[in-house]
């Protein structure tokens, strides 16, 4: 179970790093359709990862709040 988890987590973190925030889009949609990508973890990453890109200047904390609440 441990390594299921573990290679969920590095997928939905590279989709993030490759893509960016449509990366988030992308996780989403394939958890609504039914795929099992289960958004309690696609939604901690996404909430530490706009937080990195915030903290770097490459998003600002309303940006990253914004889609975090949109998504």
């Amino acid at each position: 179970m441990h390594d299921i988890e573990t290679h969920l987590i590095e997928f939905v973190r590279s989709l993030f790093d490759a893509i960016g925030w449509f990366g988030v889009v992308v996780a989403m949609t394939m958890e609504s359709a039914c795929i099992p990508l289960p958004s309690e973890i696609i939604m901690p990453l996404t909430g530490s990862w706009s937080r990195r890109w915030a903290a770097v200047g490459r998003a600002s904390w309303w940006s990253a709040s914004g889609w975090r609440a949109a998504t």
